[in-house]
């Protein structure tokens, strides 16, 4: 018995729908575990992407000379 295109097709088909089922349930799902976690530790989030002032004056002390060198040139 030999596996038709048409079988091909079908199947092919279903297991795309059945994945992006899937894959729609477990994203609302993952969703709505990450927005709990980050509502429950926004603080640590936040002070986390945000830069101390004393990095970011070091930052600035250390880019001029390389600005100003680079000018020299």
């Amino acid at each position: 018995m030999a596996y038709s295109s048409e079988q091909y097709q079908a199947n092919k088909e279903r297991i795309n729908a059945a994945q992006k089922r899937y894959y729609q349930r477990t994203r609302e799902a993952r969703l709505s575990h990450q927005k709990s976690y980050d509502d429950k530790n926004r603080d640590q989030i936040r002070a986390r992407k945000q830069k101390p002032k004393t990095e970011l004056i070091d930052d600035n002390l250390t880019t001029k000379p390389k600005l100003i060198n680079f000018f020299l040139k």
